[in-house]
């Protein structure tokens, strides 16, 4: 029995000696050839995002007086190759801001091996009264996500947030 297991993507080739104890054929030779060929199934690092919503918006931000409010993206890997994400940017309404989303806890470029998972934090903090809301096709409260992805390049998350002082609460 002769087993091969090859480490790379290439042709092999080698020899088998066979010994015996036969006096016209004492020993006989045997070329062997083999390919190492990848056996993986989609043969590419695939994203996966989970806002704990809709994977494509994130919203609910609510900054009561300027404070902080911070939401949590988690970046998976389903493909059966490394996935290299080469940055992660948010895109603040340049038009009429009325708040500021940012990225923390996220150093890029980084790489993540199948079924691997990685995270940030979007922060929303409102600068002024009124709503924050997504305006994709002018690339407005938005973050992209960049990545080798061979279907999904550019991964864009819609944001949305509050300032609570323009909100009519009645807490009685």
């Amino acid at each position: 029995t002769l087993t091969f297991t090859p480490n790379a993507e290439k042709s092999y080739t080698g020899q088998a000696r066979i010994l015996s104890n036969d006096p016209n054929y004492p020993e006989m030779s045997v070329t062997l050839k083999g390919k190492g060929v990848d056996l993986c199934r989609i043969c590419s690092g695939v994203i996966q995002v989970n806002t704990g919503e809709d994977p494509y918006e994130l919203g609910g931000f609510l900054s009561i007086f300027g404070s902080e409010d911070s939401k949590t993206v988690t970046v998976s890997n389903i493909g059966d190759k490394p996935l290299k994400i080469s940055a992660v940017n948010v895109k603040n309404d340049a038009i009429a801001p009325a708040g500021t989303f940012k990225i923390t806890g996220l150093k890029t470029p980084m790489t993540l091996e199948p079924n691997e998972s990685g995270s940030f934090n979007v922060v929303y903090s409102a600068t002024g009264e009124a709503i924050e809301f997504a305006v994709p096709e002018l690339d407005s409260n938005v973050v992209h996500i960049l990545s080798d992805d061979q279907w999904e390049p550019d991964y864009v998350i819609k944001l949305n947030g509050v300032l609570a002082a323009v909100l009519d609460l009645d807490l009685e």
